[in-house]
C-alpha cells in the first residue's frame, strides 16, 4: 500500500490516492487499523482521494476520523488533498467532493486555498434542550441553506 503521511494546520493524515476501481475496501476499519498511533502508521485520519476527471479537474474525497468514523467536513483533508493532487498531476484549480458537498480549491507552489461551506443560523429558530430530564437552556437549530 503507497500513501502519504501529511499534515495541515496541526492535523495529520494518511492520504491514499489514484486507487484502482478493485481497491474497494472497508475503509472504517482500515482506518482505526492505520491512524492508530501504537500499533498503525498513526495519524488523526485517513483520506482517501479519487480522480474522477482531470478535464475540469475534479476529486471525490473521503475523510475518516481515526475511530473509523466518517468525517463529512475537513477543511484540512481537503488541503491536504488538493495539495497532493496539484503535485501529482499539477492540477492548479480542481474542485474537491466530500460528504455531497462541492469544495474549489486553488494551489500555488506555496499556498493552497479551498472553499468551505457555511451553515446559516435563523436567529428565532431555537428549541429548549433537556439535559437529564430537567430544563436547560436553549440552543440553535440549523436553518436550512438555501444557497
Amino acid at each position: 500500500m503507497r500513501f502519504r503521511k501529511i499534515h495541515g494546520a496541526g492535523n495529520d493524515f494518511i492520504l491514499l490516492s489514484d486507487l484502482g476501481p478493485d481497491d474497494d475496501i472497508e475503509w472504517p476499519k482500515e482506518a482505526e487499523r492505520l491512524c492508530a498511533r501504537r500499533t498503525g502508521v498513526g495519524a488523526d485520519g485517513l483520506v482517501i482521494s479519487r480522480l474522477i476527471s482531470d478535464s475540469p479537474a475534479v476529486l471525490e474525497v473521503a475523510c475518516f476520523n481515526a475511530d473509523g468514523s466518517i468525517a463529512t467536513m475537513c477543511g484540512n483533508a481537503l488541503r491536504c488533498s488538493a495539495w497532493a493532487a496539484h503535485c501529482d498531476h499539477g492540477f492548479q484549480q480542481m474542485s474537491l467532493h466530500m460528504a455531497g458537498v462541492v469544495h474549489d480549491a486553488v494551489v500555488s507552489d506555496d499556498s493552497v486555498w479551498v472553499t468551505a461551506e457555511v451553515v446559516t443560523f435563523s436567529l428565532g429558530a431555537y428549541r429548549p434542550l433537556s439535559i437529564e430530564g430537567r430544563p436547560g437552556s436553549t440552543a440553535p437549530t440549523p436553518a436550512p441553506n438555501t444557497s
